[in-house]
């Protein structure tokens, strides 16, 4: 009888305990939502430097989920685009580069997070002060491609998306082997599909 009573009592301490630290875990994850949310509200409105900081603060409340880490990388690649440095030398691009590898490095299995990151290495390669490309960054994405081909080599939509953003950044030679991969793979995709034209 004094075990059970035991027993229950140690029950109702360690529910006791666990309910408040429970109840502030889903709050600071409710609150990361949140901030994600917001951020990328102001970010679709154009108002990146006011979305940035609360792109900030969704990733310190959640570091664990890898889309608060693709918003913030999504607004950094758009601010660094209006800084006329290059290569490491544009901080907001660095930090841009250095979330998307986070973010795909925390769930590699992940198509979808994989799938996000490739405009953000676009914008990242593609938008600088002068026309043209950063060599730097048009390398990373080029390697983020091969990883995409590499890890999904049977999916049609990867292989149509890394098409897309190979012929965008002038990679020839890399557009002409996924066109023929393509073709093995839905021949058909290269008449119609608006990316493949």
């Amino acid at each position: 009888m004094k075990r059970n009573r035991y027993l229950i009592f140690l029950h109702i301490l360690v529910v006791l305990f666990l309910c408040p630290l429970l109840t502030f875990r889903i709050i600071v994850i409710f609150r990361a939502e949140l901030d994600s949310f917001s951020a990328h509200s102001l970010y679709e409105k154009g108002e990146a430097l006011k979305a940035l900081p609360l792109s900030v603060s969704a990733v310190n409340y959640n570091p664990t989920e890898p889309t608060h880490l693709i918003e913030r990388a999504r607004i950094l690649a758009l601010l660094g685009a209006y800084d006329c440095s290059y290569g490491l030398d544009n901080l907001h691009k660095r930090y841009a580069a250095r979330d998307l590898v986070k973010a795909v490095e925390m769930n590699s299995h992940n198509i979808l997070v994989s799938r996000r990151a490739l405009p953000i290495y676009y914008t990242l390669s593609a938008i600088t002060c002068d026309p043209g490309t950063d060599p730097f960054y048009v390398q990373k994405t080029r390697d983020h491609i091969w990883m995409l081909k590499h890890n999904y080599p049977n999916d049609a939509g990867v292989l149509v998306q890394a098409a897309h953003y190979e012929n965008l950044l002038g990679l020839d030679e890399d557009y002409r082997s996924t066109k023929n991969l393509i073709q093995q793979l839905r021949s058909d995709l290269l008449e119609w599909h608006p990316s493949l034209r």
